[in-house]
């Protein structure tokens, strides 16, 4: 399964659509969806373009990160009324990347390949409607832009998503496609072509592309 891309930074807000029940918790999941709207490239971030992302009232949003904040999970820098990123985000990314045997089994043969190929080659694995890199090997000839372990890039328009919706089952693929579709009715039929045409190109060729669309 490879992974091409060509990468330009166009942040993109990924959210699931959930099926709400009587155990579900959503002032928990408006606060996880705060840390999540943090991408790789995002240094700092203002509760204005946290609503944007998470689309929420900017009110909401502030009782979160405010609530946030105490907990360590994100840090106020008064000068600028920013926040980034609390280093109890950085205990909970840890503990679980600890766990992923799938890492230490897969990154000899991710390094044999990329030294072949003189690329990038990275490890992914599905967050709702994102792709979270776990594992990324460069070889010595590489002058791509690498992304760190824990970026996170949008599953619809990323070659790494693309190889992801080729290869589950279809009707795992068609739920999370029906995501994707009520995430952004408007879009859809502009992202749509390029999914299938990466299923298509993964059944024929065993790849998946996609060049600066996310």
């Amino acid at each position: 399964m490879a992974d091409i891309e060509h990468k330009t930074a166009r942040p993109a807000v990924q959210k699931a659509v959930h099926k709400e029940d009587r155990h579900f918790v959503t002032a928990l999941a408006r606060g996880l969806e705060v840390l999540a709207c943090f991408r790789g490239g995002d240094a700092m971030l203002t509760n204005q373009e946290i609503a944007q992302r998470c689309k929420l009232p900017r009110s909401t949003v502030s009782r979160l990160t405010m609530t946030l904040t105490k907990l360590g999970y994100l840090i106020h820098l008064e000068d600028n009324g920013r926040y980034r990123l609390g280093t109890a985000c950085l205990a909970l990314g840890s503990s679980i990347l600890a766990r992923l045997d799938v890492r230490k089994m897969a990154r000899p043969l991710m390094q044999e390949l990329a030294e072949f190929s003189g690329g990038t080659v990275s490890l992914g694995m599905r967050d709702r409607l994102s792709m979270l890199y776990i594992e990324s090997c460069r070889g010595t000839a590489a002058l791509a832009l690498t992304l760190d372990v824990g970026s996170r890039i949008p599953l619809a328009t990323s070659a790494i998503g693309r190889a992801w919706l080729a290869t589950v089952a279809a009707r795992e693929r068609h739920d999370v496609m029906e995501q994707i579709r009520e995430l952004d009715d408007v879009a859809w039929p502009r992202i749509r072509p390029g999914i299938e045409q990466g299923i298509e190109d993964h059944r024929t060729l065993g790849v998946t592309c996609s060049f600066g669309e996310w």
